[in-house]
Parts: C-alpha cells; sequence; structure tokens
C-alpha cells in the first residue's frame, strides 16, 4: 500500500510510483455538482484523465467535443471587422465557413484565421482567403496533418487563443455570416 500526501496549499496529491521510480502529480478538483474529479500530470507533462484538462495558467477546464461556434452573424458590412477571440480548449482544428448572401457594387473582403501570441498578444497568419467579392460559400480549413492548399488548407495545429479577421479593400456593402466548427 502507498502512503499519499495532500498538499493543503496546492490541493494536489502526491504519491511515488514504485515501478517507475519517478514520481506523479494528481490534483483533484470538484466540479459544480460536488463530484471530485483527478488530472495526473507526471514528470511535469499534464495528461488528460476523465474529462478534465489543464489550461495554460493550470486551471482546470471540461474537455470538449467537436464544436460548432457562430463568429459573425449575418449583417451587410462596408469596413474591416475582427471576430472576438476564441478559446480552444482542446481542439486540434477548425473548418470556418463564409456565407455571402448578398453584394452591392464591387466589394473585396480577405478573411484571415489569426492566432494570438500568448506572451506578446500579437495575432499571427494561420490562414488567408483569396479575396471573396461576391455571393458565395468559402470554407477555410486548420488541421494538423492536411494536405495544404493556399488560400484554403492548411496544415496547422489551432493555437490556445484565434480569431478571424475580415478585411475590406473598400468601402462596398457585401452580407456574410461567419461560423466554425472546431475538430477534437
Amino acid at each position: 500500500m502507498t502512503d499519499a500526501i495532500v498538499d493543503a496549499a496546492l490541493s494536489t496529491l502526491v504519491s511515488q510510483d514504485a515501478g517507475a521510480g519517478e514520481s506523479s502529480t494528481s490534483r483533484l478538483r470538484v466540479d459544480a455538482y460536488g463530484a471530485l474529479h483527478v488530472v495526473q500530470s507526471i514528470a511535469g507533462t499534464a495528461v488528460t484523465a476523465g474529462n478534465q484538462t489543464t489550461s495554460a495558467a493550470s486551471t482546470y477546464e471540461d474537455a470538449q467535443s467537436n464544436r460548432d461556434i457562430t463568429l459573425l452573424a449575418s449583417a451587410a458590412r462596408t469596413a474591416s471587422i475582427n471576430s472576438s477571440d476564441i478559446t480552444n480548449v482542446n481542439h486540434r482544428g477548425v473548418t470556418v465557413v463564409i456565407e455571402a448572401t448578398a453584394a452591392t457594387l464591387t466589394p473585396s473582403v480577405v478573411f484571415t484565421i489569426q492566432g494570438k501570441d500568448a506572451v506578446s498578444g500579437v495575432y499571427y497568419t494561420l490562414l488567408a482567403s483569396a479575396a471573396v467579392t461576391g455571393v458565395s460559400t468559402t470554407v477555410l480549413r486548420v488541421f494538423p496533418g492536411a494536405t495544404a492548399a493556399a488560400g484554403t488548407v492548411a496544415n496547422d495545429q489551432l493555437p490556445r487563443v484565434w480569431r478571424i479577421s475580415a478585411v475590406a479593400a473598400d468601402a462596398d456593402s457585401i452580407t456574410y455570416s461567419i461560423g466554425a466548427s472546431m475538430t477534437v
């Protein structure tokens, strides 16, 4: 039988794995229903246990399955706009669908999926579309292992924080919505 020590300050259960000779740490968490969850960390590496995962801030978040979200609701736009930052818990990739339903004159908008650097707060490009100039459906995909295709698919990991940026080349009106399916 192995004795365990609970560090009250860190709410951490510490034990020694006699077989492997390396220590392991398990963090305890009580959810809103009073259930106790254990997320194990071995040699400093976080391991998902059950339906829990750790964030960059070492807090616990529920692991998520595939998730559909609205980035921008359908509206007529004449200027550049950015979606709000999206926090990615455990998704590896995303499919973004831009549905342009109406255009006046000659609008031109380039859509870019951007990651956000955690230290500097600077956004960087994961994938940029070709210019959308009228009524159309544009699909952008970022996923590790995907076959890259200019302007439509990037072979990359979806970062912790990301957004979509829509840059208008002129003030002509174009009506569009942007939805996303985040994939585990």
